[in-house]
């Protein structure tokens, strides 16, 4: 990836460099015309300014209404020294025409995170209004950068002192020269300059051979540039460009060098040729891990902790078990999810849910394992405690971490409403995309389920005509499963129970699910299989109450034809 910064340097001068504060600031995103009045013989330039964090982001063309595009965009990206500190700025330019006379209007554009702007109406007339400019004369800044272009033909003595006169260079710095595999160590890319700069850009990307590499998450007082000495000489030293880099393998590794373009303030039209320097190779010594560990062993400092949403809870609902580890290092690197095994239970794959950050330190947060654990019959449980190993350079040893058992009790299933899991308790974890989110209210995402479920039934059912009714199942089990299915009391409990008990009706209609026909009536009682599982497994994020009508209008609508 191609890594640009443009420099401008805001005139500072060497025995003047003592840097402020940076003040933090969010940025603005404004349009700017150079003219509200035009002919349609003329041109308006709109620019869009982004300052500050805006100036990372891009925005598109606004709506025209009487203008059309002439040329554009250009982009002029500065970052700004002054007295030390950065600022950076984005311009997007569009050169426009009117369409003809009559108003016209440039829209407002919103970009993500910032106020929008302010539509911008401007009046087009007939001809030209705009006064005509004169010539601009290409020496009217020094062509030559403040050098005699005579002096080295006729010996002629130099009259004038170059514009950027000092000394600039490049450095590239570790914050160690010797770590273990998966420690952090943080390389920091410096400009040192006496000049004044126009433009700053690596000529290639870094390359980080045997790393690993983070971008850290900077702030606006990162920015901010410091008086330094060298050598007994007054320097302006900026950081450039920072990552983390986490060593994948032992042994003595290279980050080559690395070269950037500089381009110092002066010359024709401000800007004079550009200049490289490159950075010296940073050798690092990289030790192994303890042989006990694994080559993607976690390193750093953690703790690890464990809970589940409920102590108790009624056969066939779902318990949610999170197993989360916490800490600084290299926690990206922690793929593999702790192994839990419970006897008598179902448990299915977790889902895994990050909070992360990439500090100069490491990479800090959180991760989390969240299990959803059905237990198969009733009785006592015990969850059991999970080591976490990690190498902690602290002690330069291996650790190990250990969750406590938890223990929870399954009572038996009844008929009437379970005990709902006490309020302000965790969540179970969603087995479906669409539910990932929290909402307070379901009924428009289950409204759509009903919709797409009631056209595949309407489908089904036309097809199912045209090839028959099917074998006619046990009468007496399809009077007693409507009962059943229409219960009032279905709806007043946990959604756990109510699917539970349409489960139950269906199958003992029409058997274990492996019975069941591989044709139309099978397709949809697989259909309604699957959703009732999705609900019984589902997080309560809000309510069921639709979803669960309709997944019991289905199942009725499926025995009605059988009686």
């Amino acid at each position: 990836m191609r890594i640009r910064a443009a420099v401008v340097a805001a005139g500072f001068l060497l025995n003047a460099l003592v840097p402020l504060p940076a003040a933090a600031q969010s940025g603005s995103v404004r349009t700017e015309v150079d003219a509200r009045r035009i002919g349609v013989d003329d041109a308006v330039t709109l620019s869009i300014v982004l300052d500050g964090d805006a100036a990372s982001l891009d925005a598109g063309l606004p709506t025209l209404k009487n203008l059309k595009l002439v040329a554009g965009p250009s982009t002029s990206t500065q970052i700004s020294f002054v007295n030390g500190s950065m600022s950076r700025q984005k311009i997007l330019s569009y050169v426009l025409r009117g369409e003809k006379p009559g108003p016209a209007e440039i829209s407002a554009i919103s970009v993500q995170g910032f106020a929008p702007t302010s539509p911008i109406p401007i009046d087009v007339v007939a001809g030209s209004v705009r006064p005509a400019q004169a010539p601009q004369d290409p020496f009217g800044r020094d062509p030559f950068g403040g050098r005699d272009p005579f002096e080295e033909i006729f010996g002629r003595p130099q009259r004038r002192q170059p514009l950027n006169e000092g000394k600039l260079f490049v450095e590239a710095v570790a914050s160690r020269t010797t770590a273990r595999v998966g420690e952090p160590i943080l390389v920091t890319y410096y400009v040192y300059t006496q000049i004044s700069l126009s433009g700053v850009e690596f000529a290639d990307a870094p390359k980080y051979p045997g790393f690993w590499a983070e971008e850290i998450d900077r702030s606006a007082g990162d920015s901010t540039g410091t008086n330094v000495a060298v050598q007994g000489e007054p320097f302006l030293r900026y950081p450039v460009l920072e990552r983390l880099l986490f060593p994948t393998r032992p042994g003595t590794l290279e980050i080559p060098e690395a070269r950037l373009r500089l381009v110092p303030g002066g010359g024709v039209f401000g800007v004079a040729a550009p200049i490289e320097r490159g950075t010296r190779a940073l050798r690092l010594k990289i030790e192994p891990l303890p042989k006990e560990a694994s080559d993607t062993a976690a390193v750093g400092s953690y703790r690890v902790e464990a809970s589940a949403d409920r102590t108790s809870l009624a056969l066939g609902d779902a318990l949610t078990y999170r197993f989360t580890v916490s800490g600084r290092g290299n926690l990206k690197w922690i793929d593999a999810a702790p192994k839990l095994e419970l006897a008598s239970a179902r448990i299915f794959p977790p889902r895994v849910v990050t909070d992360l950050r990439t500090t100069r330190q490491g990479v800090e947060g959180s991760k989390t394992w969240e299990f959803v654990v059905v237990p198969e019959k009733e009785g006592n449980y015990e969850l059991p405690p999970i080591p976490f190993v990690f190498f902690d350079p602290q002690t330069q040893a291996l650790r190990t971490d250990r969750t406590p058992a938890l223990a929870f009790s399954v009572t038996a299933a009844t008929s009437g409403a379970a005990t709902p899991a006490r309020r302000g308790a965790a969540s179970a974890v969603s087995l479906r995309a669409e539910l990932d989110a929290p909402e307070s209210d379901l009924s428009r995402p289950a409204a759509a389920l009903v919709v797409a479920s009631l056209l595949a039934q309407a489908f089904g059912w036309r097809r199912r005509r045209a090839r028959g009714a099917g074998p006619v199942k046990n009468p007496a089990a399809v009077v007693e499963a409507l009962r059943d299915v229409q219960d009032q009391t279905l709806l007043e409990g946990t959604k756990e129970r109510a699917t539970l008990r349409i489960t139950h009706a269906i199958e003992s209609v029409f058997g274990p699910r492996a019975e069941w026909p591989s044709d139309d009536s099978g397709d949809r009682l697989r259909s309604l299989a699957d959703d009732l599982d999705f609900l019984r497994f589902a997080p309560q994020l809000g309510s069921y109450d639709t979803k669960l009508r309709e997944v019991r209008e289905r199942a009725v609508a499926i025995l009605e034809r059988l009686r």
